[in-house]
């Protein structure tokens, strides 16, 4: 898991509040309708795979030493079809430290009526990575048709925030509901802003009875909603579930009786100054002593007179070479970053926060920034929520210019962060100026240029020369460490329009610099032309620069996320077979979106004998919100048909 389990720390044991009475949840465990039982299929939706019949989150507060939060979690499925017997095998994370997951029920019902009970032995318990511990269990005899149900419950000290809960998942939801009481010591808040078609949406203050006999106020949450649909995944989004109807509560504040209001959200001032003097987080990479190693080795690199770009691109470039990411993100470490040196081995944030110390030493000016990964959650900025961030990235000025730097990729140059980051905004933790930056990478670029000798038979030789720049360059440097060659960067984009077609050569521009752009040249024959009577209809477009996917639905939910901003530029000059000439060629066009932030543009032109296509796509804007997909869906569908609309041929009268 990506995320760590960050809990607030059990701090508040000098008052010791009264266990509060509460209902039971109206659920009937174990009972089954023979309705239910007997259904084969979703009215609704007759292709769902499985319905979620049942689902409840009862959330509520106990003291046995500490206060600690409890959530008790009924569900009931039904099981269509065998695309989703894996919902028969549950696996359950918590935190070994401050989490326990008990009393755990489970069963399943056969459709001729059988009931099977999981036994003790079938809840299994194991220790996971990173402080977690996991519960497994699996259901027996699984069959279309059968219900499965299961309940536990899961008690957490940490108080940071009330457990989460969606209303809609994969299949269709019948019915779902939240319920919590919270005692008036806690002030949480609601992070979702988003309106639901909610069966029930209730948020009252009610007076209750104390197992002391003593009356307090409690807030009580309540929703619902009916029949929700399946979600759908859509192409090019991130964060998904954000978008989805769902309970999110973060703890402001707590206030006992006679007691002082203590505030556990301040401001983003705060957290930067708290962070700046943590072992984990400022004192590593503020600490000459915790670098020293990776200090001694970049420093001998370096020659007089360097820029501080030249400087900060040396650090960047040995400490990637030096060190391997463990696949795990980060954004504290209690390890020593002399020892990760010396391990060549880290995280995201002990690698990056090697870097960052390194420029310090450098005496260039250089800050953390803080990033939710993305489909890991919207940033929120509202509030000074630290368990929001997965990933630690640093921010230097170099020469007067901030570049973000994100050491991993050997071939991903200064200035692009890894796709994962690209979630619009970073929060950089710097203790005088903290603030909210806008993660926005500088273009991809790639243009390519071929020569196109189309034979009698439409069998065409091509030769291309490429330039790709950014993140086109980093994607095809990795491309070209594959073994097979059609994985190789370009030839397998035309493998994807043209199957039959071979790579006859391939030649590798050498560069001075590492990051500077990629270039390449490529032989290939493949079939462009197809022949009928005396006309060749010929498909000059080897490259096409539009998915496909983005078109398949009417309209989106969601913003499409493309990550980075990009421009691809074709120029093709097509030689005719012998005998052939042009009879007709495809409207010359430019469409643009109405913000201008996206242009394609085709023309296509005759002369001396040959014919020359010059199709760009540019796309100057990564995120488009949701109400501009049916404009942004035309306009793809217009550099679809520009791909795919053929140039006539014909050949000369004898």
């Amino acid at each position: 898991m990506k995320k760590l389990i960050k809990r607030l720390a059990p701090v508040l044991l000098a008052f010791i509040f009264p266990l509060l009475l509460f209902a039971q949840p109206k659920f009937k465990y174990g009972k089954v309708s023979a309705d239910d039982l007997a259904m084969t299929e979703l009215a609704s939706d007759t292709s769902a795979a499985a319905c979620i019949l049942y689902h409840k989150s009862t959330v509520f507060f106990e003291n046995q030493g500490q206060p600690t939060l409890v959530q008790d979690v009924e569900k009931r499925i039904k099981l269509f079809k065998r695309s989703a017997f894996e919902e028969a095998d549950l696996t359950f994370y918590f935190s070994d430290e401050y989490e326990t997951i008990t009393e755990v029920n489970a069963a399943i019902h056969l459709p001729d009526g059988e009931e099977i009970k999981l036994k003790k032995r079938d809840f299994i318990y194991a220790d996971h990575t990173d402080g977690l511990r996991t519960l497994r269990f699996t259901f027996p005899r699984v069959e279309e048709g059968a219900i499965l149900e299961y309940r536990y419950r899961r008690r957490d000290q940490g108080l940071a925030t009330l457990p989460k809960f969606y209303f809609q998942e994969k299949h269709p939801v019948r019915w779902a509901e939240y319920e919590a009481d919270i005692p008036e010591y806690y002030n949480y808040v609601s992070l979702t802003g988003a309106n639901h078609n909610w069966a029930i949406n209730s948020d009252e203050t009610l007076n209750r009875t104390n197992t002391e006999g003593d009356n307090i106020n409690v807030r009580r949450l309540h929703y619902a909603t009916e029949n929700q649909p399946a979600f759908v995944e859509e192409t090019y989004g991130n964060n998904q579930l954000d978008y989805l109807p769902q309970t999110h509560f973060q703890l402001v504040s707590v206030t006992y009786p006679n007691v002082r209001e203590r505030y556990y959200i301040t401001s983003w001032f705060s957290l930067a100054k708290s962070l700046e003097d943590d072992l984990n987080f400022g004192r590593k990479f503020n600490n000459r002593a915790d670098i020293k190693l990776p200090c001694e080795t970049i420093e001998k690199l370096l020659k007089p007179g360097m820029s501080e770009t030249e400087k900060a691109t040396v650090a960047y470039r040995e400490i990637g070479n030096h060190m391997n990411w463990n696949e795990v993100y980060r954004i504290m470490t209690d390890d020593r970053l002399n020892t990760c040196w010396q391990k060549s081995s880290g995280s995201s944030a002990e690698i990056n926060m090697i870097l960052l110390g390194v420029l310090k030493e450098l005496d260039i000016k250089a800050s953390p920034i803080l990033v939710s990964l993305r489909n890991e959650g919207m940033h929120i900025q509202t509030y000074p929520i630290f368990d929001q961030f997965d990933h630690l990235m640093v921010l230097a000025e170099l020469d007067g210019k901030e570049v973000i730097m994100d050491v991993n990729d050997p071939y991903r140059a200064p200035g692009l962060p890894r796709f994962d980051a690209l979630n619009e905004f970073g929060w950089v933790a710097d203790a005088d100026a903290p603030r909210w930056i806008s993660i926005s990478p500088p273009k991809a670029n790639r243009t390519v240029m071929s020569t196109i000798s189309l034979q009698e038979d439409g069998m065409a030789k091509v030769h291309l020369r490429a330039r790709l720049q950014g993140y086109f360059a980093q994607e095809g440097q990795g491309m070209l460490q594959e073994v097979e060659e059609s994985n190789g960067p370009l030839f397998s984009r035309i493998m994807e329009s043209f199957p039959e077609a071979e790579l006859e050569n391939r030649t590798i521009s050498e560069t001075e610099e590492l990051y500077d752009p990629l270039e390449m040249e490529l032989d290939v024959i493949l079939p462009l032309g197809m022949a009928n009577g005396e006309y060749m209809y010929v498909m000059p477009i080897v490259l096409p620069g539009i998915d496909e996917t983005l078109t398949d639905a009417e309209e989106r939910t969601m913003p499409i996320d493309l990550g980075y901003r990009w421009k691809d530029r074709y120029i093709a000059t097509l030689k005719p077979p012998t005998g052939y000439a042009v009879e007709e060629l495809p409207e010359s066009q430019v469409v643009s979106s109405e913000d201008g932030k996206v242009n394609i543009k085709y023309t296509a032109a005759a002369a001396n004998g040959e014919i020359r296509i010059i199709y760009t796509i540019d796309m100057d804007k990564a995120v488009f919100p949701a109400k501009e997909y049916v404009s942004i869906k035309a306009l793809y569908e217009k550099a679809l048909e520009f791909q795919e609309t053929p140039i006539v041929l014909r050949r000369a009268k004898k």
